[in-house]
């Protein structure tokens, strides 16, 4: 289905004869492989993430925006697909061991139980 909806998006471009992609959204390079096989090695992929990264590093030291030693964080993730298959993909990003819960949609909205 992923490769399905991106192929809707990248071939019109493509056809456009693109040489440079800007990957524009945070889980785009999660997809990243795929994107490499639809546009191929002639179009150059720009991933922005490493440079918005520093940029946060730097705006979090100079306004000395940091969490305690003592501080301690949880994270859940959420999915409206698969769990199991999101473990995956959390296993891929070295975030073993993140509870993953499934949110259901139903009449345009998402629930979370």
């Amino acid at each position: 289905d992923t490769e399905a909806m991106l192929r809707g998006w990248l071939e019109p471009m493509l056809a456009q004869h693109i040489d440079a992609l800007v990957l524009g959204c945070t889980h785009y390079p999660i997809v990243r492989p795929v994107i490499e096989r639809i546009v191929g090695p002639n179009v150059r992929i720009i991933d922005p993430a490493p440079a918005i990264a520093r940029r946060v590093d730097q705006l979090t030291t100079q306004f000395s925006i940091t969490a305690s030693p003592e501080a301690h964080g949880s994270l859940t993730c959420w999915t409206s697909g698969d769990p199991a298959v999101f473990t995956v993909l959390m296993h891929r990003l070295e975030l073993e061991g993140v509870p993953v819960r499934q949110g259901i949609w139903s009449e345009g909205a998402l629930t979370l139980p």
